[in-house]
């Protein structure tokens, strides 16, 4: 079976996560990787034994790619997945897929106009838990869901340390897209109004043009709600550099899912004490995580031809919310979605 060859654009810690998977599927070659820090890719290049640009355009023009994934910072991944799009190349973008409505339209238009996959990494439809969790919804077994409350909380090292470009996103649209999503697709419901609070102190204090934190509470076209709430200012000395909850009561049983709770593991020595992020890991030297099996999702979509189960239309419906809860936090009222 011929492989799929594959070029990256963002050679950020996203990027070289999805360049780490890749190299490790069977099915795949990566052919090539760009970014605009030549130093940066010159080194990966030669550890990867792949071609280096620093302008993604000349690899699309060069290099005979069957895909491209778009791991740039949130708010600069529009231009590569138009330009990919029309190119022929089937595109595997980072979430959110875009930080406005209008870039999100373009982006799902432009895919459909050139016939390629446009699939979001939203990979929390990948983690085991909430996996079971759908499937006993889908089942009936807690009935009709009536709320949810979804947690996603990164330490302050995210915005302060692990991403330079922290003032140009926000909590929003870096950790609330993954719970918009995840509750639209447990549900299997579309969100019909939003109203948002948050408050921009700490991180502003620190130079850091960006809010704090957000709780936003959904009201879907079925009747359920959920309180959504995203932070990334936890102390440093938080076990974890994330965690994530979820809890779904339904009118017959409910599901809590709580990843720094209930912990697989601790582990404990004289000078520190960690709780190990459970979601991903090298076992036997086989990296293995929800990134994985998304990443391995999409190039199977293009094997056999099918549509991914986060496509752009799901991207551009999670943008669609956020930029609502935008809008209610500037306007402080509820904003209905249409």
């Amino acid at each position: 079976m011929k492989k799929v060859r594959v070029g990256i654009i963002g050679m950020g810690l996203r990027g070289q996560e999805h360049l780490k998977i890749y190299s490790q599927l069977p099915e795949v070659e990566v052919v090539a990787v760009s970014d605009i820090i030549k130093e940066k890719i010159v080194k990966i290049s030669k550890e990867y034994n792949v071609s280096a640009y620093t302008d993604y355009i000349e690899m699309l023009e060069k290099e005979d790619l069957d895909a491209v994934s778009i791991t740039t910072p949130d708010h600069l991944h529009k231009d590569p997945a138009i330009e990919s799009a029309k190119a022929g190349k089937h595109i595997l973008c980072e979430k959110p897929l875009a930080t406005t409505i209008k870039d999100a339209e373009e982006m799902v238009s432009t895919a459909k106009k050139y016939k390629v996959k446009l699939m979001v990494n939203f990979f929390t439809r990948w983690l085991i838990p909430y996996i079971q969790a759908k499937e006993k919804i889908h089942k009936g077994d807690i009935g009709k869901p009536l709320f949810a409350n979804s947690r996603t909380h990164d330490t302050i090292y995210v915005p302060t340390k692990m991403l330079s470009w922290a003032s140009y996103s926000s909590v929003l649209f870096f950790l609330m897209s993954h719970t918009v999503d995840e509750v639209r697709w447990l549900l299997n419901d579309e969100v019909s109004e939003v109203y948002a609070t948050s408050t921009s102190q700490v991180l502003r204090s620190m130079n850091i043009n960006t809010s704090d934190y957000c709780q936003a509470i959904l009201k879907f076209k079925g009747g359920a709600s959920a309180l959504l709430e995203a932070s990334w200012i936890l102390p440093i000395t938080f076990p974890t550099i994330a965690m994530r909850c979820l809890e779904i009561v339904g009118e017959k049983g409910c599901i809590f899912i709580d990843t720094n709770r209930h912990r697989a593991l601790e582990i404990y020595t004289n000078s520190e004490w960690s709780f190990p992020w459970i979601f991903s890991g090298e076992v036997y030297g086989k990296y293995i995580s929800a990134d994985r099996e998304s990443i391995s999702h999409f190039i199977e979509c293009i094997i056999q031809d099918k549509e991914p189960l986060a496509s752009g239309e799901d991207g551009l419906a999670v943008t669609k919310i956020l930029c609502a809860i935008q809008e209610s936090l500037e306007k402080n009222k509820i904003i209905k979605i249409f």
